[in-house]
């Protein structure tokens, strides 16, 4: 770091260009900046994998955390802006006077457990054995009680149709009139080409009328999906927000799907 004199860009605080300028007790300083270690991106995967690239310089940890978690959340805050991250997460960030977006709250919410949830951080990403555990993922939160268990949650392919039931007990500040919503995330994470995969269904919108809402003491709730999915590779949500939206919405509650055929 040096003492700036006579700096012919004049005195500034950041970055620009290669280097970064600041002060320190009323002097101006300037210093390289430096770079962070880019180990885990796409381009040397490709190269890593085709053995151009020496043992030790590329770093699945980096690329796992980068295009399996965050990335990830970004794509789901992308894909699904006004039917999740409006209702939901922007109401959370006005409500609590947060200074960032709704999309950075859902994934702040949810970067620390999904890449904790992941069996094998330092090794290649494989869809079955070696991926984040999306039933982990909260697409809902707030302080309304959610559901205590998801009982179960079924998915025909012939139909496309997704049913969930779910405890509707009350203990704390729930109530049984309060409004049901279900949404559903498929796997993988990553699509065939390594990009971020955020494929999610459902909404958390009240349904338009004549449409009737579905509430917690109903107990169960059903959406539309593609026909023909894998049923293992869906994980559906409950959540709830109460019918006179003064607290707003639960936690959501997240379990696989299992196939079923009529």
């Amino acid at each position: 770091m040096a003492k700036l004199t006579n700096n012919p860009l004049g005195d500034y605080t950041g970055k620009l260009g290669d280097t970064v300028g600041g002060k320190w007790k009323g002097k101006h300083w300037v210093r390289s900046r430096i770079y962070p270690s880019q180990r885990g991106t796409l381009e040397m995967y490709y190269l890593f994998k085709a053995g151009q690239l020496p043992l030790g310089s590329f770093s699945f940890r980096q690329m796992n955390q980068r295009r399996c978690v965050f990335q990830m959340l970004g794509c789901i805050g992308r894909k699904n802006f006004s039917n999740l991250i409006t209702p939901v997460w922007e109401r959370l960030c006005t409500k609590n006077k947060l200074r960032m977006s709704g999309t950075n709250l859902l994934t702040k919410r949810n970067v620390t457990t999904l890449w904790a949830s992941m069996p094998y951080q330092n090794k290649e990403y494989d869809a079955i054995t070696n991926t984040p555990d999306m039933v982990k993922m909260i697409v809902s939160d707030g302080i309304l009680e959610p559901t205590p268990e998801v009982l179960t949650c079924t998915y025909n392919p012939d139909t496309g149709i997704l049913r969930i039931e779910w405890d509707s007990t009350c203990i704390e500040n729930g109530n049984p009139d309060d409004y049901a919503y279900v949404m559903a995330y498929k796997n993988p994470v990553v699509d065939s080409e390594w990009k971020p995969n955020g494929l999610l269904y459902g909404k958390a919108t009240l349904p338009i009328p004549p449409d009737i809402p579905r509430t917690r003491s109903d107990g169960n709730m059903a959406i539309a999906l593609p026909k023909g999915l894998v049923a293992s590779d869906i994980i559906g949500y409950v959540f709830f927000r109460d019918n006179t939206d003064i607290i707003g919405f639960s936690a959501s509650m997240g379990k696989v799907a299992t196939a079923i055929k009529k």
